[in-house]
């Protein structure tokens, strides 16, 4: 009887606990990112000509921000969820053309996930206020 109740048990909280780690991404959840990209009214582009990374920081598994040298910032939304982007110290942006960052094309590669291809769906161009905006929002949600 025991045995049963364990077979039936660890199945449902293995369940569980992959719920909560994943509940950012959860249909239903509120994306505080989309929701600050409606309300500011920012537009996407397919494309950042003369790219050269100069800096990033992930926001979550979907958003994260890149600077273009020598002061550009982007928030870009990539179409799956790249698991290991929140903890990642480097990243690696895939190219289909040098010196251009297009969307739908190009990807975000994490070294500890390589086979793991995170293809960027959305690119909008930030001021220097609305990145610290969103990073300020950022740590809103990391501290609860």
């Amino acid at each position: 009887m025991r045995l049963i109740k364990m077979t039936i048990l660890l199945p449902v909280l293995l369940w569980l606990s992959a719920c909560s780690i994943q509940g950012k991404n959860q249909p239903g959840s509120v994306d505080i990112y989309r929701q600050y990209v409606e309300q500011n009214h920012l537009d996407a582009v397919s494309k950042v000509k003369a790219f050269r990374m100069a800096g990033w920081q992930a926001l979550d598994d979907q958003w994260l921000l890149l600077d273009n040298a020598p002061s550009q910032p982007y928030l870009l939304h990539v179409s799956i969820p790249c698991t290991e982007l929140r903890w990642a110290n480097l990243i690696q942006v895939r190219q289909t053309m040098p010196r251009v960052l297009q969307a739908d094309f190009d990807s975000i590669h994490v070294p500890r996930s390589p086979e793991i291809r995170c293809t960027i769906d959305e690119i909008y161009p930030l001021t220097a206020a609305q990145k610290d905006a969103i990073v300020k929002l950022s740590h809103k949600t990391t501290a609860h």
